[in-house]
């Protein structure tokens, strides 16, 4: 996968984290999994190979950035899903 000019332009930023957008709705998720490279990419194949009882229970959220570690970045990702504890 590659990102486009259009991810670079001006008034852009970098995110250390991109937010899970396979999941239906953040309440049903009791587990999260997060991931950094290419491995995001076979759990989507993966994923997209699962009853919808099952995604629906997981949110995957792709690491962008490691070092420094975004601890706060991950601590407001993990508070939109209530029920993840």
């Amino acid at each position: 996968a590659t990102s486009s000019l259009d991810d670079m332009a001006p008034g852009t930023s970098f995110s250390p984290i991109l937010s899970d957008v396979l999941s239906k709705s953040s309440e049903k998720v009791t587990r999260v999994v997060f991931v950094a490279g290419k491995l995001y990419y076979d759990l989507v194949k993966a994923y997209a190979e699962q009853s919808s009882e099952l995604t629906d229970k997981i949110a995957i959220v792709r690491l962008e950035e490691i070092c420094p570690f975004p601890r706060d970045e991950l601590a407001s990702e993990l508070e939109r899903f209530p029920n993840v504890h």
